[in-house]
């Protein structure tokens, strides 16, 4: 993986290199030919992680506005609560991938919210998808939760609610 990796890589070195020649020499004789080319190389040499830059930022900035924790605080103390199913969405949008899982903690007596909130995970662009099998971005992290990391059973601890398993409840159609 990491040699495929490395021989991409100087492959696309070489590849940038004669590319901004051939775009300059056309420019021949100017006096501006090699400024342009100075600005061509690095910028042809980005090409592949573009997607990933933009992407990161977009995701960094859906980071911020969806995850935070969401308790109703007079309501949760002392219930017992149940990890009730939530569907998956994909965020349309942002130049890679993201998909946003809402956890919601609902009350056993009557199905009612008290906890929730949303982790985000993003894919990689085209390159990260070509050289790896996971596809997971190259240039930033992608995966976030509020806090940085949420741990279920101590944010439970904390509101005093007691959590059980969904599958040891008869719940019908309730969700």
């Amino acid at each position: 993986m990491g040699l495929y990796l490395l021989l991409l890589s100087a492959i696309w070195l070489v590849a940038a290199f004669f590319v901004s020649l051939l775009v300059t020499k056309p420019l021949a004789g100017t006096p501006w030919r090699m400024s342009v080319a100075i600005i061509l190389y690095p910028a042809l040499l980005l090409l592949p992680l573009i997607d990933e830059f933009i992407g990161g930022w977009q995701f960094e900035q859906l980071c911020k506005k969806n995850t935070a924790v969401s308790v109703d605080r007079t309501k949760a103390a002392g219930r017992t609560v149940y990890l009730a199913e939530a569907a998956e969405t994909e965020i349309h949008g942002p130049w890679v991938r993201v998909v946003r899982k809402p956890w919601v903690f609902a009350d056993v007596k009557n199905a009612e919210p008290l906890v929730s909130y949303v982790t985000l995970v993003a894919d990689g662009g085209r390159l990260s998808r070509l050289v790896s099998e996971g596809g997971t971005p190259l240039t930033f992290k992608g995966s976030c939760e509020p806090g940085g990391r949420v741990d279920p059973v101590a944010l439970l601890s904390q509101l005093q609610l007691t959590q059980v398993q969904r599958s040891a409840l008869n719940l019908g159609d309730k969700k």
